[in-house]
């Protein structure tokens, strides 16, 4: 199966939840204009996990990357 990294990392880099009840949320999901707009509850404290952002995703991109054939 082949993905766009670039696309990988917008997933992977964009998650989020809420600190309670682990909710999954994304930030391309919390656009005005998105038609799967979800509207979290007043005063909702949320986490993201310190492995989801661009460097990391990217790194264990580069990491799993098949070696070409000589």
């Amino acid at each position: 199966m082949e993905v766009d990294d670039d696309a990988l990392v917008e997933r992977i880099a964009g998650r989020f939840a809420c600190a309670d009840c682990g909710e999954g949320y994304h930030d391309l999901l919390q656009d005005a204009q998105s038609p799967r707009r979800v509207r979290p509850l007043p005063g909702t404290q949320f986490v993201r996990r310190r492995d989801d952002n661009e460097a990391v995703v990217r790194s264990r991109l580069k990491a799993t990357m098949p070696k070409p054939s000589p």
